[in-house]
C-alpha cells in the first residue's frame, strides 16, 4: 500500500502523540492506547447510506482532519497505514464475526485485520 499520501504528523496531532515514532513495542502500546481513545469507533456512515470507502486519502480526511470515527475496516486500515509509516512490518489479515453461532458453524471472513 501506498504511504506516500499519509499525513503522519496530523494523525500524531488528532491522537494527541508526542515524542519519537519508532518500529519498537512501547510505541506500539502508546500509538494503540492513544487511537482507541481518540478515534472512536463508529458506523454513521452505513446507517446514512453514504459509501465508506477505505482508501487512505478518504481515512485520513474522515478520522483525522474531519475528527470523526470509524467502524472496524476504516480502524484497522487507517492503523495500518499509521504503523507502515513508522516502519512497523505489517500484515493484513481477514477475521470473522461469531454472534452465538454453533460451534461447528464457519462465518465468513467479514473483517480485515491488519498486524
Amino acid at each position: 500500500m501506498n504511504n506516500t499520501t499519509f499525513d503522519l504528523k496530523a494523525y500524531f496531532k488528532r491522537i494527541g502523540f508526542t515524542g519519537k515514532a519508532r518500529p519498537d513495542l512501547m510505541t506500539l502500546k502508546r500509538l494503540q492506547y492513544l487511537h482507541v481513545i481518540h478515534i472512536p469507533f463508529e458506523n454513521l456512515n452505513p446507517l446514512l447510506n453514504i459509501p465508506v470507502k477505505i482508501d487512505i486519502t478518504s481515512l485520513q480526511k474522515k478520522m483525522v482532519e474531519n475528527d470523526r470515527g470509524g467502524y472496524c475496516f476504516e480502524q484497522n486500515g487507517l492503523f495500518y497505514h499509521v504503523l507502515k509509516t513508522i516502519g512497523f512490518q505489517v500484515t493484513a489479515f481477514s477475521g470473522r464475526v461469531l454472534w452465538n453461532k454453533p460451534d461447528d458453524e464457519i462465518t465468513a471472513k467479514s473483517h480485515k485485520y491488519y498486524w
